[in-house]
């Protein structure tokens, strides 16, 4: 419906989540690329200054005319980016790995807009029949660190609302994107980074529910550093990866939780949040593989709508904008995770 017939849902003339994230991910991006590594020493006035000052410029170019109400919802998320951002120049102070790369487009297709910015070439399968498969889309935010001679690869999410990751998720082929971009960025990158290493994904929840906002436990951080944001993802099982994400181990800047004894991290969040080397390789294949199994179900006409349903769970049909157009009758075509915690671990 939406990529094929480009079919788009009605929208009512609002400041609609789409476009509260659309302003919080280009506030983000702009304030990091144009600050550079001057964005780290900024002042909590700097910093609140340069928010204001974006936030004016998209809605000058983007929701001319705005009313109260939408004026009072520019205003929260505002509010909410000083505090975002303060977060992040948290994180970029104390971490080993520094935001590299923006809107980092992976497609072969230059840019109509900017043919010159970066781009990486898109990793191609070839389903056995003639036909290629590509993955095309944009990196919100890329970070690296030259570690041992490799070039160790951070991609970063933003998201506004919640996110869960879970591997049974993705097993199914939910929630792949940030780990196909990735895997891309270390087969295909290598023009951009020198002996391209996955280090992880995370996500980072841009605007999250005031209840999920963890404040610090000490009182002397600047009021733009006044809370942190939560975090979900995988990363690298090596120590000097995720340590090097959270220098202290404070459990703030990775979805990882440490323990106070050992300082490394609980057996709980290693289990759900790290993966070694053999269990990425192993991710990457059962995505290249599930990714052709889809190109020939498309080019074999197979394009019925086949929802996965968690036990004693709602469909997601059931949120779907186009299900009025799709007429998928509930309970038929339904799959049922049947996966282990753990479907990728080692056999």
């Amino acid at each position: 419906m939406q990529y094929v017939l480009g079919a788009r849902p009605r929208q009512k003339a609002e400041l609609a989540p789409n476009i509260s994230g659309t302003l919080t991910h280009w506030v983000l991006e702009q304030a990091l690329r144009r600050e550079g590594s001057a964005f780290a020493k900024l002042t909590q006035p700097q910093l609140e200054q340069l928010v204001e000052s974006l936030v004016q410029e998209y809605t000058a170019a983007n929701l001319p005319g705005a009313g109260v109400r939408m004026n009072y919802l520019l205003g929260r998320i505002q509010r909410n980016l000083v505090g975002l951002l303060g977060f992040i120049q948290r994180d970029v102070r104390q971490s080993g790995f520094q935001p590299v790369a923006f809107e980092l487009r992976i497609d072969d297709r230059p840019d109509s807009d900017d043919p010159d910015a970066p781009r990486v070439d898109p990793v191609q399968l070839d389903d056995g029949r003639g036909h290629t498969v590509r993955i095309v889309g944009t990196v919100d935010r890329v970070d690296t660190m030259e570690l041992g001679g490799k070039t160790y690869i951070r991609v970063v999410d933003y998201k506004t609302g919640s996110k869960k990751f879970d591997l049974r998720e993705v097993y199914y082929g939910l929630d792949c994107q940030m780990l196909l971009y990735l895997f891309t960025l270390e087969r295909n990158g290598g023009h951009l980074f020198s002996q391209g290493t996955a280090a992880g994904v995370e996500y980072l929840w841009a605007d999250p529910a005031p209840e999920n906002i963890i404040r610090p436990e000490t009182d002397d951080a600047e009021p733009s550093q006044a809370q942190n944001y939560p975090l979900e993802g995988l990363l690298l099982d090596e120590p000097s990866i995720y340590h090097a994400m959270d220098t202290r181990g404070t459990g703030a800047f990775v979805p990882l939780s440490f323990s106070a004894k050992t300082g490394e991290p609980t057996a709980q969040s290693a289990k759900a949040r790290l993966a070694d080397r053999e269990k990425f390789n192993r991710i990457r294949d059962h995505l290249d593989g599930m990714l052709t199994d889809m190109a020939k179900n498309l080019y074999s006409g197979e394009i019925d709508a086949a929802p996965l349903v968690p036990n004693a769970g709602k469909s997601p049909c059931l949120w779907c904008e186009y299900r009025t157009v799709c007429r998928h009758a509930d309970g038929e075509g339904e799959r049922t995770p049947l996966k282990p915690d753990d479907p990728f671990g080692a056999e």
